[in-house]
């Protein structure tokens, strides 16, 4: 099998979406949010759901979790963020594109994911900021590493992957989830391309590599609208070396 390189194109972030009438900024720590996805967070007046509220007034209402069923990027980055802040968690489902997840309600895509919570009183589930955004449902702000609650945003995702750049340096794959960095959001990572360093057709490599060159500069100022980041000035001079690796490109 040919050699391939790992492209990054975009860096966004995955948000927790939530089904809690009369409740619109509700925030989430990583030891509650782990344990809601573990099963041991049961009802949303959990004494560690309120701690991180202090004021709201949370229902006694289950939660109900929704995750993906289908393997999903969307997933390998939540649960590499699970298993970056629980030891529990990565000791037990651990990270990858599936687990087997302690708890919850399966649901194929992140458009499924969305409706089921929508529609389940107490629901809780994972999807891409867009989607959150597209079926009108609240989403939580997230405890970061530095102790701020943060909200998902294009400008807050840059933040983490800025702040990860040394790890980049040595692999283009390192995660960027829980950064350190202030104002960072902590669940979020890269869209990746794979492309092959030993094409056989020239002309289509060729077309590849002259959109990737495009997106990479012009593209980056249309990333922010559809809810993801630019990518890191050194990750763009990083894909450029390693595409300039492909045989029928030199």
């Amino acid at each position: 099998m040919p050699a391939t390189i790992q492209v990054p194109v975009v860096s966004g972030p995955d948000v927790l979406i939530y089904n809690l009438p009369g409740i619109n900024k509700l925030k989430l720590s990583a030891p509650t949010i782990a344990g809601i996805f573990l099963g041991n967070i049961k009802t949303w007046n959990d004494p560690k759901i309120a701690s991180d509220n202090p004021g709201v007034a949370l229902p006694a209402t289950d939660i109900s979790v929704s995750h993906r069923s289908d393997g999903s990027g969307t997933t390998f980055i939540f649960t590499n963020y699970l298993s970056s802040v629980s030891p529990e968690w990565q000791k037990g489902p651990g990270a990858g594109k599936t687990v087997d997840w302690p708890t919850g309600t399966g649901g194929k895509g992140n458009d499924e994911v969305a409706g089921l919570v929508k529609n389940t009183n107490g629901g809780i589930g994972y999807v891409e900021l867009a989607y959150a955004i597209k079926g009108g449902l609240s989403y939580a702000q997230v405890k970061n590493a530095s102790g701020e609650y943060v909200e998902a945003t294009p400008q807050a995702t840059a933040i983490a992957a800025n702040s990860q750049l040394d790890a980049l340096r040595k692999d283009v794959r390192a995660p960027i989830v829980n950064s350190p960095a202030n104002g960072a959001y902590p669940i979020c990572g890269f869209t990746y391309i794979l492309v092959s360093k030993e094409p056989k057709d020239a002309a289509k490599i060729k077309a590849l590599i002259d959109f990737l060159n495009w997106t990479m500069d012009e593209g980056q100022s249309m990333i922010s609208d559809l809810k993801y980041a630019p990518l890191p000035k050194d990750v763009v001079a990083m894909n450029k070396a390693a595409l300039g690796q492909v045989s029928s490109a030199k």
